[in-house]
């Protein structure tokens, strides 16, 4: 989005040579001119608006962008003010600093019209989808699904807010991980991919270590799980 309207106010400010450019600079001058300026105008813009949201808290439209508009005002308008007197071949009748200010204080507001209006039109996001077996649990144990483990007639479902035992079949909890990746790599256990901290292997024996300090061993025939994840 910066981008878009960095290049966007460079081809308009390009084309339209305000404050005498039109009239003293060539095409390339301008150019020259122009493009950077409004780099260092919209970056400074970009960080204003990080500020606003971020540490200022002002997240809603209309708070947020008067807030943008008069911080962007004091910062950019003195700088943009200040530049003509640099340029020896430009007009003696200049804008004055409240022009400026009021220049850029419409072009800062016009640009929180188009983020509205993008923002809106934007389709939304797809709302994050939990494991089924999470339907299952207390909701204080719906943290980041772990392991899987059989437990006599239950199996033990760690995540990492807790441990829940659930009555039903290893088979059946696996089939209810979805989406998160994982895969069974015992009998009696399937762990999440993420949740692997090394592994550890002792002659025949390989054992998964977690990041919560669980330890669950590897079958023989599930180690081709682990060398094609790279984990051995």
């Amino acid at each position: 989005m910066p981008i878009a309207i960095w290049a966007f106010f460079s081809v308009v400010l390009v084309i339209t040579g305000p404050f005498g450019t039109y009239a003293t600079m060539t095409l390339q001058r301008r150019a020259l001119f122009w493009v950077p300026v409004m780099a260092l105008a919209i970056t400074a813009s970009t960080a204003i608006r990080a500020y606003v949201t971020s540490v200022l808290g002002l997240t809603d439209f209309k708070r947020g962008s008067l807030a943008v508009t008069a911080l962007v005002s004091l910062v950019c308008a003195p700088p943009l003010y200040a530049l003509p007197f640099l340029c020896d071949d430009l007009p003696a009748v200049r804008p004055g600093l409240l022009e400026v200010a009021v220049l850029v204080a419409s072009a800062s507001l016009g640009i929180c019209s188009i983020r509205k209006s993008l923002a809106a039109d934007a389709p939304p996001e797809p709302a994050a989808v939990s494991p089924r077996i999470f339907q299952r649990l207390e909701p204080q144990a719906q943290g980041k699904l772990m392991s899987i483990s059989v437990r006599d007639h239950y199996v033990e479902v760690r995540t990492c807010w807790g441990i829940s035992n659930v009555l039903l079949r290893l088979s059946d909890a696996i089939a209810e991980t979805d989406p998160e990746p994982g895969g069974q790599v015992h009998r009696s256990h399937w762990v999440a991919w993420h949740a692997i901290q090394r592994v550890e292997q002792d002659g025949a024996k390989t054992v998964l270590h977690l990041l919560d300090g669980t330890q669950l061993p590897v079958s023989r025939a599930n180690l081709c799980k682990l060398e094609e994840r790279g984990l051995l």
